[in-house]
């Protein structure tokens, strides 16, 4: 076998988009029949990308199978530097994320701004307006008890009335 679970390997074989992407090995799959791309048979491993969506057979996706003939271990890196690629990725797609809805919110206040008053009845929603705020302060944006926490640094969206 070239990888084994929790591994992290480049794609050398397969489908075009999916050559050279850095891939966490997850665990290992049911052996799939890959003749259509000429391996035949193979033993197969379930893996996640570290970076853009993976080619796979149901679509553009994060997680997907792939052949082991396809896969080539990257040595030195341990589990825990594993663990702090996948935390630095969330975090980055999440300030992306924000980042574009601060910017969605800003269209939306200028554009009721230019408005003047609305008709709309106190309370809707067409009445609210967004400010940006300290991530400190969005605590109440996550879920109690939810295992996803906010930021250490950056901004948030919260609804302000």
């Amino acid at each position: 076998m070239n990888v084994q679970q929790r591994d992290v390997a480049v794609v050398i074989n397969g489908r075009w988009p999916n050559i050279g992407r850095i891939v966490v090995v997850l665990r290992k799959f049911d052996d799939v029949d890959y003749r259509h791309i000429g391996y035949g048979i193979e033993p197969s491993w379930w893996v996640r990308s570290m970076g853009g969506l993976l080619d796979t057979t149901t679509g553009p996706a994060m997680e997907g199978h792939a052949p082991d003939i396809a896969l080539r271990k990257l040595y030195k890196i341990s589990s825990d530097e594993i663990e702090v690629m996948r935390l630095e990725k969330a975090y980055e797609e999440f300030n992306a994320a924000l980042a574009e809805l601060a910017v969605l919110a800003r269209e939306y206040e200028a554009r009721e701004a230019d408005m003047g008053a609305s008709k709309v009845a106190p309370g809707a929603m067409t009445d609210a307006k967004f400010h940006i705020r300290d991530s400190s302060a969005a605590g109440s944006f996550f879920a109690p008890g939810s295992s996803v926490a906010p930021p250490s640094s950056g901004r948030v969206m919260v609804k302000h009335r």
